[in-house]
């Protein structure tokens, strides 16, 4: 097979790496090329930059999945809150409950520390009646008619 000859650059930029390659090939052979690798770092700058990029993404997936753990947990105590303040309301009703009952047993428990409560409560307890009143019984009307 025959190979053709390459074209000549036609473009600026094509001249140019040609001009580039052909100063490379001269500082091998004159020796600066070992010289120069000598003095540079270990790493290239493109190595750089894929180190760099894989370091974000690991920072970028590690968020996603603290991210993923907030949401799921959030999602797990919503209804445990909601069905807390439901128990919280109930509770409070029963306590309103309980307070207005306090109050009632505070005031039966003082009319009966005085001597009037301590005569009404002989008289409904031990059937008895103090000379000047009269003991009066309701019968319903059906037994009456009989």
């Amino acid at each position: 097979m025959n190979a053709l000859p390459s074209p000549a650059p036609s473009s600026r930029r094509a001249r140019r790496q040609s001009s580039l390659a052909a100063q490379r090939a001269k500082r091998l052979a004159e020796g600066e090329a070992i010289k120069s690798l000598a003095a540079r770092p270990v790493q290239p700058e493109a190595r750089l930059a894929s180190t760099k990029l894989w370091e974000s993404g690991m920072v970028l997936g590690v968020n996603v999945v603290l991210i993923g753990t907030a949401i799921t947990t959030l999602m797990h105590l919503v209804p445990f809150q909601l069905a807390q303040q439901t128990k919280l309301k109930e509770i409070r009703a029963e306590e309103s409950n309980l307070a207005k009952d306090v109050q009632m047993l505070k005031q039966s428990y003082e009319l009966n520390q005085s001597s009037e409560g301590a005569q009404r409560v002989a008289q409904q307890q031990g059937n008895l009646i103090p000379p000047n009143q009269v003991n009066v019984i309701v019968m319903p009307p059906s037994s009456v008619q009989q």
